[in-house]
């Protein structure tokens, strides 16, 4: 968890996001040692979005990522996606709806 205070976002910073959510489905698997959670998201590209949607970020701290699927293919780590200690990115995605 963070301690540190978080900078601060105007609105004149705000740009909208490459991609929409249209869909999430969560599945929970509560242990007392260790919660497995597998997510389902359905996306799309953002029309609003001045950003080409040729990648995906999404923000999460502290994941132990198994695997990552797209369009029901699994993808293969470090080239068709990277995890930071903050980030999910995955590249290429495709500029239509995917899940």
């Amino acid at each position: 968890m963070r301690t540190d205070t978080p900078p601060v976002i105007h609105l004149k910073d705000y740009r909208p996001a490459s991609h929409l959510i249209d869909d999430v489905q969560l599945d929970f698997l509560l242990h007392p040692k260790a919660t497995k959670i597998t997510s389902n998201l359905k996306l799309r590209p953002n029309p609003a979005s001045s950003e080409a949607p040729d990648r995906l970020v999404l923000d999460g701290e502290n994941i132990k990522l198994k695997s990552v699927k797209l369009d029901g293919k699994f993808l293969k780590a470090d080239t068709q996606y990277e995890v930071t200690p903050e980030t999910l990115i995955i590249h290429e995605v495709p500029k239509r709806a995917f899940s």
